[in-house]
Protein backbone atom coordinates (compact mmCIF):
# COMPACT_ATOMS: atom_id res chain seq x y z
CA UNK A 1 0.00 0.00 0.00
CA UNK A 2 1.17 3.34 -1.32
CA UNK A 3 0.74 6.73 -0.03
CA UNK A 4 3.16 9.57 -1.45
CA UNK A 5 3.19 12.56 -3.03
CA UNK A 6 5.98 13.57 -5.87
CA UNK A 7 6.72 17.29 -6.09
CA UNK A 8 6.98 17.78 -10.23
CA UNK A 9 7.20 21.65 -9.78
CA UNK A 10 7.56 24.19 -6.28
CA UNK A 11 8.55 27.30 -8.14
CA UNK A 12 6.60 30.72 -8.13
CA UNK A 13 5.14 32.29 -11.26
CA UNK A 14 8.26 32.16 -13.03
CA UNK A 15 9.66 28.64 -14.17
CA UNK A 16 13.68 28.02 -14.11
CA UNK A 17 15.86 25.17 -15.26
CA UNK A 18 15.86 24.31 -11.92
CA UNK A 19 12.31 24.35 -10.61
CA UNK A 20 8.93 24.66 -12.55
CA UNK A 21 6.23 25.73 -11.27
CA UNK A 22 3.09 24.25 -8.86
CA UNK A 23 2.23 20.39 -9.65
CA UNK A 24 2.01 17.25 -7.26
CA UNK A 25 1.47 13.58 -7.72
CA UNK A 26 -0.51 12.10 -5.17
CA UNK A 27 0.15 8.21 -5.70
CA UNK A 28 -2.82 6.86 -3.06
CA UNK A 29 -2.35 2.36 -3.48
CA UNK A 30 -1.53 3.10 -7.53
CA UNK A 31 -4.14 5.43 -7.94
CA UNK A 32 -2.35 9.08 -8.60
CA UNK A 33 -4.36 12.12 -8.31
CA UNK A 34 -2.63 15.66 -10.04
CA UNK A 35 -2.82 18.59 -7.47
CA UNK A 36 -2.11 21.96 -9.67
CA UNK A 37 -0.79 21.89 -13.06
CA UNK A 38 1.76 24.28 -13.90
CA UNK A 39 3.85 24.93 -16.92
CA UNK A 40 6.18 21.85 -17.61
CA UNK A 41 4.33 19.33 -15.80
CA UNK A 42 4.11 16.50 -18.48
CA UNK A 43 8.31 17.50 -18.70
CA UNK A 44 8.55 16.55 -15.07
CA UNK A 45 5.51 13.69 -15.05
CA UNK A 46 8.08 11.67 -17.59
CA UNK A 47 10.92 12.60 -15.80
CA UNK A 48 10.01 10.92 -12.90
CA UNK A 49 8.59 7.72 -14.77
CA UNK A 50 4.86 8.71 -13.94
CA UNK A 51 2.16 7.36 -16.78
CA UNK A 52 -0.04 10.44 -17.64
CA UNK A 53 -2.75 8.37 -18.34
CA UNK A 54 -2.99 6.78 -14.87
CA UNK A 55 -4.41 10.38 -13.69
CA UNK A 56 -7.70 10.41 -13.96
CA UNK A 57 -8.69 13.42 -11.18
CA UNK A 58 -7.19 16.71 -11.25
CA UNK A 59 -7.53 19.02 -8.24
CA UNK A 60 -6.53 22.81 -8.85
CA UNK A 61 -6.46 24.84 -5.74
CA UNK A 62 -6.81 28.36 -7.49
CA UNK A 63 -6.66 30.08 -11.18
CA UNK A 64 -3.38 31.62 -11.11
CA UNK A 65 -1.54 30.67 -14.25
CA UNK A 66 1.72 28.79 -12.40
CA UNK A 67 -1.33 26.32 -11.19
CA UNK A 68 -3.09 26.19 -14.57
CA UNK A 69 -1.05 27.01 -17.86
CA UNK A 70 0.09 23.41 -18.16
CA UNK A 71 -3.89 21.98 -17.73
CA UNK A 72 -4.51 23.07 -21.42
CA UNK A 73 -1.65 21.36 -22.92
CA UNK A 74 -1.89 17.78 -21.24
CA UNK A 75 -5.98 17.94 -21.95
CA UNK A 76 -4.64 18.62 -25.70
CA UNK A 77 -1.67 15.34 -25.07
CA UNK A 78 -4.47 13.38 -23.83
CA UNK A 79 -6.01 13.42 -27.20
CA UNK A 80 -3.31 13.22 -29.05
CA UNK A 81 -2.74 9.73 -27.04
CA UNK A 82 -6.42 8.46 -28.19
CA UNK A 83 -7.22 8.83 -24.58
CA UNK A 84 -10.94 7.09 -23.83
CA UNK A 85 -11.67 7.24 -20.04
CA UNK A 86 -13.23 10.33 -18.71
CA UNK A 87 -10.82 13.39 -17.09
CA UNK A 88 -12.29 15.22 -13.59
CA UNK A 89 -11.02 18.05 -12.94
CA UNK A 90 -11.85 19.79 -9.47
CA UNK A 91 -11.85 23.32 -9.84
CA UNK A 92 -13.40 26.62 -8.35
CA UNK A 93 -16.32 26.99 -9.77
CA UNK A 94 -15.12 30.16 -11.90
CA UNK A 95 -12.93 27.91 -13.87
CA UNK A 96 -15.75 26.26 -15.58
CA UNK A 97 -15.78 29.76 -18.25
CA UNK A 98 -12.09 28.79 -19.11
CA UNK A 99 -12.73 25.34 -19.44
CA UNK A 100 -15.56 26.15 -21.86
CA UNK A 101 -13.00 28.25 -23.76
CA UNK A 102 -10.95 25.64 -24.28
CA UNK A 103 -14.07 23.08 -25.49
CA UNK A 104 -14.68 25.91 -27.59
CA UNK A 105 -11.34 26.91 -29.69
CA UNK A 106 -9.06 23.86 -28.72
CA UNK A 107 -11.33 20.81 -27.29
CA UNK A 108 -13.83 20.36 -30.34
CA UNK A 109 -12.03 16.93 -31.15
CA UNK A 110 -12.03 15.59 -27.58
CA UNK A 111 -12.15 11.55 -27.89
CA UNK A 112 -12.76 11.51 -23.97
CA UNK A 113 -15.15 13.55 -21.46
CA UNK A 114 -13.88 16.03 -19.03
CA UNK A 115 -16.08 15.62 -15.95
CA UNK A 116 -15.52 19.80 -14.04
CA UNK A 117 -16.37 19.21 -10.60
CA UNK A 118 -16.81 22.96 -9.18
CA UNK A 119 -16.50 23.78 -5.43
CA UNK A 120 -16.81 27.52 -3.93
CA UNK A 121 -13.69 27.92 -1.08
CA UNK A 122 -16.03 29.82 1.47
CA UNK A 123 -15.96 26.71 4.29
CA UNK A 124 -14.48 23.20 4.52
CA UNK A 125 -16.24 21.13 2.62
CA UNK A 126 -15.61 17.17 1.35
CA UNK A 127 -15.03 17.16 -2.87
CA UNK A 128 -14.52 13.81 -3.52
CA UNK A 129 -15.19 10.18 -1.67
CA UNK A 130 -14.71 6.57 -2.97
CA UNK A 131 -13.89 3.73 -1.11
CA UNK A 132 -10.42 4.28 -0.51
CA UNK A 133 -10.15 7.79 0.57
CA UNK A 134 -11.75 11.62 0.97
CA UNK A 135 -10.74 14.54 -0.43
CA UNK A 136 -11.44 18.15 1.52
CA UNK A 137 -10.89 21.37 0.65
CA UNK A 138 -10.17 24.04 3.92
CA UNK A 139 -10.11 27.80 2.64
CA UNK A 140 -6.94 29.78 2.23
CA UNK A 141 -6.11 33.17 2.47
CA UNK A 142 -4.67 34.38 -0.87
CA UNK A 143 -5.46 37.28 -3.57
CA UNK A 144 -8.10 34.97 -4.82
CA UNK A 145 -10.05 32.28 -3.86
CA UNK A 146 -7.58 29.34 -3.29
CA UNK A 147 -8.00 26.02 -1.89
CA UNK A 148 -6.17 23.30 0.41
CA UNK A 149 -6.50 20.15 0.12
CA UNK A 150 -6.43 17.36 3.06
CA UNK A 151 -6.67 13.83 1.48
CA UNK A 152 -7.55 11.10 3.99
CA UNK A 153 -7.33 7.38 3.43
CA UNK A 154 -9.91 5.40 4.40
CA UNK A 155 -9.04 4.11 8.08
CA UNK A 156 -11.06 0.71 7.60
CA UNK A 157 -8.73 -0.47 4.92
CA UNK A 158 -5.89 0.12 7.28
CA UNK A 159 -3.78 -2.69 8.28
CA UNK A 160 -2.47 -0.97 11.45
CA UNK A 161 -1.03 -2.95 13.87
CA UNK A 162 -0.71 -1.66 17.04
CA UNK A 163 2.99 -2.26 19.24
CA UNK A 164 3.00 -1.83 22.55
Amino acid sequence: MSFAVTILGSNSAIPSPERFTTAQVLNVHERFFLIDCGEGTQIRLRQFGINISRINRIFISHLHGDHIFGLFGLMSTYTLLGRKKELHIHAHRDFEVTLEHYRKYFGTGLCYEIVFHPFTTSRKTEIYRDKHMSVEIIPLRHSIPVAGFIFRENPKLLNLKTCF
